[in-house]
């Protein structure tokens, strides 16, 4: 009879394995993915102290609808410590990069840290073939740089995540739908000491908006947050709007200026408060 505490140690290896009969045998059959799996896996340790390390690679994978040309991953678990060093995926010339750890106490997964990084290259979004079904005719590149760390807080309803630190760059260039430009947008955050600093400026549109705020990263992340915006024009943003230009010409035009200001607690949605000023 093994004892809770005799040390095991097991590897398995697949290859080929096409995805769908391991979501099948899961009980996830519906879970949106199909490709072809390859994985490496090894166990060690004991019930009370399990541990283990695998690397897995999903080819012609096709995710949400998005085909993939491959996924990479690598896991290591030491019973209150889940690290994926690396996890790596791309799509034709588009690449997104990602490494995160989630430190937990034993056998409780909706509390404890985490911490990530994720970076892609130029994203071109006329590729995504998700998001063309969405949008057909969206162009333009997104890039994105991002590390941050943050606590998971059990509550009744969900998971509370509570960021503790955050610094990233997003931005998106040459925005264009249906050969039409509608410029650029870049968004940055960092976090200095306990407050979280974030701005925001485009033209989209041919519009000027500008946005500014700072969270505490305490109590109850008191926010304060600006977003001025002029020449916003309702043919600009005609063709956002789902509204058919080709032969349609509305007998008007909008123009807006203005500011919006929203102050309150973060995490109490219901005590914010805003305003609207032209």
């Amino acid at each position: 009879r093994l004892e809770l505490e005799y040390p095991t140690t097991a590897s398995a290896a697949i290859t080929g394995l096409p995805v769908e009969r391991v979501l099948a045998v899961a009980g996830k059959g519906e879970f949106p993915a199909k490709g072809i799996l390859t994985a490496n896996a090894q166990v060690s340790g004991t019930p009370d102290n399990p541990q283990g390390s695998g690397d897995f690679s999903l080819s012609k994978a096709v995710l949400y609808d998005e085909p993939l040309d491959q996924v990479r991953a690598s896991l290591t678990y030491t019973g209150q410590l889940i690290e994926i060093p690396s996890l790596q995926i791309s799509a034709g010339s588009n690449h997104i990069d990602f490494n995160g750890s989630f430190a937990h106490p034993k056998d409780d997964f909706e509390d404890g840290n985490v911490r990530f990084h994720v970076a892609s290259n130029q994203i071109q979004l006329a590729q995504l073939k998700a998001l063309q079904k969405q949008r057909p005719g969206l162009a333009g590149i997104l890039q994105v740089d991002a590390d941050g760390s943050a606590t998971l807080k059990k509550t009744k309803e969900a998971p509370q995540v509570l960021i503790s630190n955050l610094n990233a760059n997003l931005a998106a260039t040459g925005i264009e739908l249906n050969k039409k430009q509608f410029g650029d947008l870049t968004a940055k955050a960092s976090t200095q000491g306990q407050n979280l600093i974030f701005n925001i400026d485009s033209d989209f549109a041919k519009a000027a908006i500008h946005g500014t705020g700072q969270a505490q990263l305490t109590g109850d992340y008191p926010l304060t947050a600006q977003l001025t915006f002029s020449n916003v024009t309702y043919s600009g943003l005609q063709p956002f709007l789902g509204v058919q230009s080709s032969g349609f010409r509305p007998g008007f035009e909008a123009l807006a200026d203005g500011s919006v200001t929203i102050k309150g607690p973060a995490l109490k949605p219901d005590d914010m408060t805003g305003d609207l000023r032209d």
